[in-house]
């Protein structure tokens, strides 16, 4: 039951903490100096543990197929990707104004996640962005079709080198005379 619904719903910081302590508890019968690292409890038997449930790496684990579904560009992409897709262009920054903002992930910038910009994005969007970012997950795939070519945005393009689309000065040529 808590695996479902920290999949459907997300665990808070303070339940995974109060969850950990009350297994540390009931292990060693609330010794304040365990004779064992709770790390090493997690463990297979095989190594010395009893294969006890890591929470805080399960939902972790969650945490990342959140990010795999948000990243879903198929046609099976959930709705709530694309909800998230327009919170996060909402605060976008001043640098990226009058831009059209598809998918942070396919496109050359990063939304905040601290911050006055951040606080009107939900705690999942941000869980989300600090999971990508923490794990290095990116859109980077090794040879595209034309199919998702079409599909990726064209302005600030993770594909494009930086600055592709900005206003340069020129300078004019000069005469010699």
């Amino acid at each position: 039951m808590t695996q479902f619904l920290a999949k459907a719903q997300g665990m808070p910081k303070h339940i995974e903490s109060a969850l950990i302590k009350t297994t540390r508890n009931f292990i060693w019968n609330n010794t304040r100096s365990p004779p064992i690292n709770l790390e090493q409890l997690y463990q297979p038997k095989e190594t010395g543990g009893i294969n006890l449930l890591d929470i805080k790496s399960r939902n972790e684990a969650i945490e990342i197929t959140w990010v795999k579904s948000y990243l879903n560009i198929s046609p099976t992409r959930p709705t709530w990707a694309y909800v998230i897709d327009l919170l996060i262009s909402n605060v976008k920054t001043k640098d990226i104004n009058g831009k059209r903002i598809n998918n942070t992930f396919l496109q050359n910038w990063d939304p905040p996640t601290r911050g006055p910009n951040s606080r009107s994005l939900p705690n999942e969007a941000i869980k989300i962005i600090k999971t990508a970012k923490k794990h290095n997950i990116a859109f980077a795939p090794i040879k595209m079709s034309k199919n998702i070519k079409k599909q990726l945005p064209a302005w600030d393009n993770i594909g494009a080198p930086q600055r592709t689309y900005h206003k340069t000065k020129k300078q004019m040529p000069t005469r010699d005379t």
